[in-house]
């Protein structure tokens, strides 16, 4: 499923407004992006890799995902073992705005460490 253009456009606004918050301009090193692959989206924390400051390497924080039967987002975490978790303090939202806050927040330092 492709996301429609109003979609696309509150994905930018809800998600990018969070990915543009939390890239800081005196830390050029660091960038945190988003990705749209089918129907999840995807942020990333892109930086140097620690064994060789020339590369790049995009680590996954968070994905939402939209559930398209019952119009719910869901959230999902990346745990150690490099799988996608329900995040089950929040699992699901209506409203992206709401899951977006949630890993803004990081209660339980899931999405950021």
């Amino acid at each position: 499923m492709a996301f429609s253009k109003p979609e696309l456009e509150l994905i930018d606004t809800v998600v990018g407004g969070l990915c543009r918050k939390l890239n800081q301009p005196k830390i050029k090193e660091l960038s945190i992006e988003y990705r749209i692959e089918r129907n999840d989206v995807i942020i990333f924390e892109i930086r140097p890799a620690w064994d060789n400051p020339s590369e790049m390497i995009a680590t996954p924080a968070a994905k939402f995902k939209f559930n398209q039967t019952k119009e719910v987002w869901l959230l999902y975490w990346m745990r150690g073992d490099l799988k996608w978790h329900s995040y089950q303090p929040l699992a699901s939202s209506a409203t992206l705005n709401d899951l977006v806050k949630e890993v803004l927040a990081d209660p339980y330092g899931c999405f950021w460490g």
